[in-house]
């Protein structure tokens, strides 16, 4: 027989309750004979089979980019390195990163300058895992595995109180997606040799982002508006906004500074 379109769509409906995005939706054909290859010579013969519904019948649902009435995508919470204690560090400001122990202000150094950017991250519960974790150092090189297969775990910092911030309110706060070891941290090394040196003192200014997607492709922005292509409610970008190696300026968190490399004397 032909799709029945009310019983898929029941079907699918219960699906959204679970998976935020349907890959195909397969329907039971009880009446459909399938006729398997053997090695006697009568093949085998089944009756029913699973045929693919098109998703031009029926659409399959995928609220990872728009949401639903129960659901609005958030993009990671990133956020600096607050005060640390015994080798415990609390969260610091969310959309900001710590560069060599401070999250805003201009650094100088003369003829090179070597940083460390840190930060804590985390997706929401239901869009884990993280699946880009990476740093764009604005001077076109870029760290952080970009492979598809990738998976992070969310790095929380401790509260004021001692306790962690991994405390298991939620699946995202829970043993298997959240630790509590350390924040991200990333290494580079800055030399006075930019294309476009900054016209006012012709040194080398550099100002470092740091971007994190999630499973549902969302990723932290520059705005709190988000992107352009919304609705964008929680902020954010989505999609090839946040292919870390685009154009787009408003993709990732920014450090709050800038990084000044002044040629050796």
């Amino acid at each position: 027989g032909g799709v029945d379109a009310g019983v898929v769509g029941d079907g699918i409906a219960l699906l959204k309750q679970i998976f935020a995005k349907a890959i195909g939706i397969w329907e039971w054909d009880q009446n459909a004979e399938t006729i398997v290859p053997a090695s006697t010579v009568e093949p085998a013969r089944f009756l029913g089979k699973y045929n693919q519904v098109p998703s031009t019948t029926l659409s399959y649902g995928d609220i990872t980019e728009l949401g639903d009435e129960s659901k609005q995508p958030r993009p990671p919470v990133i956020k600096a390195v607050g005060a640390c204690s015994g080798g415990r560090c609390q969260e610091g400001t969310a959309g900001q990163i710590t560069v060599n122990g401070q999250s805003s202000g201009n650094i100088v150094a003369n003829g090179r300058l070597r940083v460390t950017i840190q930060f804590f991250g985390y997706a929401d519960a239901d869009q884990m895992p993280l699946k880009l974790v990476a740093v764009d150092w604005g001077d076109g090189t870029v760290s952080g595995s970009t492979e598809p297969i990738n998976f992070y775990k969310n790095h929380r910092g401790f509260k004021a109180s001692g306790s962690s911030e991994c405390d298991s309110s939620n699946f995202g706060t829970s043993p298997a997606a959240c630790e509590d070891t350390g924040p991200f941290s990333f290494t580079h090394e800055y030399f006075p040799t930019c294309a476009n040196p900054n016209p006012a003192d012709s040194y080398c200014h550099y100002t470092p982002r740091v971007i994190l997607r999630d499973n549902w492709g969302w990723c932290n922005g520059t705005l709190p508006t988000g992107c352009p292509g919304g609705p964008r409610p929680n902020g954010g970008c989505y999609g090839l906004q946040c292919d870390v190696f685009s154009d787009d300026a408003l993709r990732g968190t920014l450090y709050a500074g800038e990084l000044i490399v002044v040629p050796g004397q």
